[in-house]
């Protein structure tokens, strides 16, 4: 992606959506040094828009001070994009395929952070149901599915979660399991899953 003239006209605004995208890319925090690896601009240019990216709330600063992560207006636009996707028929035709097949209400859902965000759902007919608005945020540990996730997360991330993350008790008056029994629960929970889950 590096371009060979950095000195040509291409707009601020793409340069933006340029250093968005090698972020996400990434998919780790990056300096502006590792982003611009990619990008080869001037090194106050790359500081600057950075530095707007990061005032306007596009991007987040790290714990070490020096590297980004994307920032809340970038979380919320991840997110709308991911709820427009619901109209990808092909997606969705899988979760009503599956609904059809269980006869119980079927989501995605997906991590941000310490919490998992529901994106697509399709609602049983029951009339005594629980019923979760598309963008609705619930803590990772709080249900099945953040614990799925927490059960394949890596060790160095899990890790820094359970370190980090707030555990509430759930509405319900349960408490969640402390560190080190979280950890062996989500390594059982690992196990347990067929090889097809797990690949």
């Amino acid at each position: 992606m590096k371009d060979p003239h950095p000195g040509s006209g291409t707009s601020p605004s793409l340069r933006n959506l340029q250093i968005l995208e090698v972020l996400a890319r990434a998919g780790r925090p990056l300096t502006a040094t590792e982003i611009n690896a990619d990008l080869g601009l001037p090194k106050p240019t790359i500081h600057r828009l950075v530095a707007h990216l990061e005032q306007e709330g596009y991007l987040s600063r790290q714990l070490d001070g020096r590297s980004y992560l994307p920032g809340h207006k970038l979380r919320r636009m991840m997110l709308g994009v991911m709820h427009a996707a619901q109209f990808d028929l092909a997606r969705h035709d899988v979760l009503v395929r599956l609904f059809e097949s269980v006869g119980e209400t079927c989501s995605i859902s997906i991590p941000d952070g310490d919490s998992l965000v529901y994106v697509d759902r399709v609602e049983t007919h029951w009339p005594l149901r629980l019923v979760i608005a598309l963008g609705t945020r619930v803590p990772l540990h709080a249900t099945a599915a953040g614990k799925a996730c927490l059960a394949f997360m890596n060790p160095g991330s899990l890790e820094h979660y359970l370190r980090h993350a707030k555990l509430h008790p759930i509405p319900s008056g349960r408490c969640p399991a402390p560190p080190p029994c979280s950890r062996r629960s989500c390594a059982s929970a690992s196990r347990a899953m067929p090889p097809t889950t797990r690949s």
